[in-house]
């Protein structure tokens, strides 16, 4: 009998639990709804610019459903300079809507399930300073334990300045607290787009690679797929078990500066930021 994964397992579930039922606040997790793939998306803004320049800046953030006492302050004071936003746990508040109406951005969320005592909705969003081409939600293909709640991918393709191809922004939320091959399962589907894509690719999100065997998984699908896995000194992501959850992979580019920030309160997740020219 392996007492490692047996311990690993029931750390699982009780970090499920903890976590489900210390966010919740007035949402009760045992009261949700999952839409159809179909009614998943939102538009929360739009904008006229039509394309993105080829010098862009990036920040990837679990923003904690905006629970963090210091959100709102942080989010203002590191968003002004990005180009794409790529964001987990997001929840549609009122105070979501003030925050991600502005017109500079065409934002899209993609929602994994609503608490039907508030009715709020949380997943993923994706903001960018230019309009999609394409947007597609993808749904993980289980659900996690005990709660039966899913996790979201959301897909935007965007035309670039004076270039014919289009990047491609993979925003992912990875299931969580489920055995390997089904964490693994999810992976490969979006992998899977990647390798079909022929352009610029930016692929990032909290992957909850905690676990070694999903670290190292990551890593060999992301070579298989031709993708680099961007850096940062001093490396202060968001970790358990000595192990980072949010990665930014990239292909068809230059990574011209990367760096995490302290979320001073704003998450219980440091931002990433990243700039890249694209040749």
């Amino acid at each position: 009998m392996n007492m490692k994964k047996i311990n690993l397992s029931l750390f699982s579930i009780l970090l499920l639990i903890f976590t489900l039922t210390t966010t919740a606040g007035e949402r009760s997790i045992y009261r949700i709804k999952v839409p159809s793939i179909a009614n998943s998306l939102e538009r929360v803004s739009n904008t006229s610019n039509k394309s993105l320049p080829l010098n862009l800046n990036i920040m990837v953030w679990n923003i904690y459903k905006m629970e963090g006492d210091n959100f709102n302050s942080k989010y203002q004071q590191i968003v002004g300079q990005q180009n794409i936003l790529i964001l987990q746990e997001t929840i549609t508040t009122p105070s979501f809507y003030e925050l991600f109406s502005d017109r500079n951005f065409e934002t899209f969320f993609a929602y994994s399930f609503t608490f039907e005592d508030t009715n709020e909705k949380t997943g993923v969003a994706t903001a960018a300073k230019a309009k999609s081409a394409q947007v597609i939600p993808l749904r993980a293909p289980v659900t996690e334990p005990i709660f039966k709640t899913p996790k979201m991918a959301l897909l935007s393709t965007y035309s670039l300045k004076n270039r014919a191809q289009k990047l491609l922004v993979i925003n992912v939320h990875a299931i969580n607290f489920v055995k390997f091959d089904s964490w693994k399962a999810q992976m490969v589907i979006l992998f899977d787009k990647v390798k079909k894509h022929t352009g610029p690719i930016i692929f990032a999100g909290d992957f909850n690679t905690w676990r070694a065997n999903r670290s190292k998984a990551l890593i060999k699908m992301a070579r298989e797929a031709s993708l680099k896995q961007a850096r940062f000194s001093p490396d202060i992501r968001t970790k358990y078990f000595g192990r980072a959850l949010d990665h930014i992979l990239y292909k068809g580019m230059t990574l011209a500066a990367s760096h995490v920030e302290e979320a001073d309160g704003g998450s219980d997740h440091n931002p990433l930021f990243a700039s890249f020219l694209i040749p």
